[in-house]
């Protein structure tokens, strides 16, 4: 499964494929076997590329965790790319006045509407693939489609924009 870790302001791609011993881990461009037991409530011993860890992890909100380990605690945040697009897309509604901006870097996979469309808050507008997974974007306001500045199969960057609506 495929997700991103949000640590220190840093984002960082991270893939768990489960083995018949214990898990394949690749953060960034490092992987790591990891054997995993849970030895008694919050408690794993983990044996990290023959490595052995003590590992207590405690869940503090859907999606974050904090993990004590022999040098501290870690606070990190493990999102799906779909979440982590939602939560780019929620924190730059407010700002984007009517433009519909891409959450991360990806491929438009389809242009769901043309300029002069008037539209509904919540019409699907663009899908984007990141990540190997698709992504409906949105509109946030009910309008008229002003612009549509990409096409089928173009490569986006993060917060590039997509569908002016006025």
């Amino acid at each position: 499964m495929r997700y991103v870790i949000l640590r220190d302001d840093k984002e960082v791609p991270a893939e768990i494929v489960e083995q018949s011993r214990g898990y394949r881990i690749t953060l960034g461009d490092k992987s790591y076997d990891v054997d995993s037991v849970r030895v008694v409530g919050n408690l794993y011993s983990l044996a990290v590329s023959g490595k052995s860890y003590e590992a207590t992890v405690h869940k503090s909100a859907p999606d974050e965790f904090r993990v004590h380990l022999y040098d501290g605690m870690r606070v990190v945040t493990l999102l799906t790319p779909l979440d982590l697009a939602l939560r780019g897309k929620r924190a730059s509604s407010g700002a984007s006045h009517g433009s519909v901006r891409a959450p991360m870097p990806g491929r438009v996979v389809k242009v769901l509407v043309k300029e002069g469309d008037a539209i509904e808050k919540g019409t699907g507008l663009v899908v984007v693939e990141a990540m190997k997974m698709q992504n409906e974007l949105c509109a946030a306001i009910s309008g008229t489609v002003k612009a549509v500045k990409v096409s089928e199969g173009d490569s986006v960057e993060r917060n590039a924009e997509l569908v002016v609506i006025e």
